[in-house]
């Protein structure tokens, strides 16, 4: 699911968002190495016919770089075709902001990819609102 993440991202913006040979193993190493830092969250959504879709979040420290105080980040969210539309985004969003609520963190940052106008809506429903905007100078651009 997090490699079908990756790639969807990079269907959406391939000067932006990479896709790399060995993907699949490649995240699954990286994630592993995520899920043993303290404060952080791994839900998954399933039903008989299996997963459904997962969130990863982690709770972070100030960070003076990005200029931004004590969070929980959200770092993926991904539901499979097949499932959506039936509240698993909701139920995975809930749990973070749960598990934020849980740490007594008040505040909860993401990303999304600006061609993304679903996922857009999906955290707007939740209370999230934008904050910063990502610019970036392409290959090619004046």
């Amino acid at each position: 699911m997090a490699a079908a993440l990756v790639r969807f991202h990079h269907e959406l913006d391939p000067t932006r968002f990479l896709v790399a040979q060995g993907l699949e193993r490649g995240y699954r190493g990286w994630l592993a190495t995520q899920l043993e830092r303290e404060g952080a969250m791994l839900f998954v959504a399933e039903d008989d016919t299996g997963l459904l879709g997962y969130v990863y979040a982690r709770r972070e420290e100030r960070d003076w770089m990005k200029l931004v105080d004590e969070r929980v980040a959200l770092i993926d969210l991904w539901v499979d075709p097949a499932a959506r539309r039936r509240g698993v985004a909701d139920a995975l969003v809930e749990a973070v902001l749960a598990g934020a609520d849980a740490m007594g963190v008040t505040r909860v940052l993401l990303e999304t990819a600006a061609k993304n106008p679903a996922a857009q809506a999906l955290f707007a429903k939740h209370g999230f609102a934008p904050s910063m905007i990502e610019m970036m100078r392409r290959p090619g651009d004046a």
